[in-house]
Parts: C-alpha cells; sequence; structure tokens
C-alpha cells in the first residue's frame, strides 16, 4: 500500500488514485507508519510533538500521543504490537502499546 498524507488528507494510492476521506492532524506529518495488521496509521508530527493515530477503515482520528517537539523516527514490534517513538531532547524512547479491537 502506497499513501500520501498531507496536514489534512489521506490518499490510498494501492489502486486508482483517489482521495478517500479528510482526516485532520495536528500538523504536517514527518513521518507514517502503517499498521495494517490493527487498521492504524501512525503520523509522527515533529510540531507540535505528537503522533495521531488514525483507524484506517474508518479514517477517523482516535488517539493522539503526545511526545515531544521534534520527534520524526518511529521503529514498529510486529509481534508485540509496540510503537517505538525516538525522543530527540530527552534521549530516550517512549513506547506506545497497540491495543485496537477490531
Amino acid at each position: 500500500m502506497v499513501v500520501a498524507v498531507t496536514k489534512d488528507t489521506w490518499e490510498d494510492y494501492s489502486g486508482a488514485p483517489h482521495e478517500t476521506r479528510l482526516v485532520s492532524i495536528a500538523g504536517e506529518p514527518d513521518i507514517i507508519w502503517n499498521n495494517s495488521s490493527q487498521r492504524l496509521l501512525d503520523c509522527a508530527i515533529a510540531r507540535p510533538g505528537v503522533i495521531d493515530v488514525i483507524d484506517t477503515k474508518t479514517m477517523a482520528l482516535i488517539e493522539e500521543v503526545h511526545t515531544e517537539e521534534g520527534v520524526h523516527t518511529l521503529a514498529f514490534d510486529n509481534v508485540r504490537q509496540r510503537l517505538y517513538a525516538f525522543l530527540p531532547a530527552k534521549n530516550n524512547c517512549l513506547v506506545n502499546r497497540k491495543n485496537k479491537k477490531a
């Protein structure tokens, strides 16, 4: 799946390009992570320092995880369903566990 995310739009390019639905997020996305098994899209937004979590089935913003300004590096552990965000100012890591019900 290939996607394009802007401050106001998520577009799915897995087939013919089309705009599926608009989703408002906190700012310009720096990096996204698609968790296809849970149907979640994590958008790291360096300013204001959050990760917006979007349900890709309903295209709804379901969570906003506060990090710190400048966060734009994510890693995902698919086995444990954990998203790691690296916090540059604190030289630390935030762990967000995914427990979305199907």
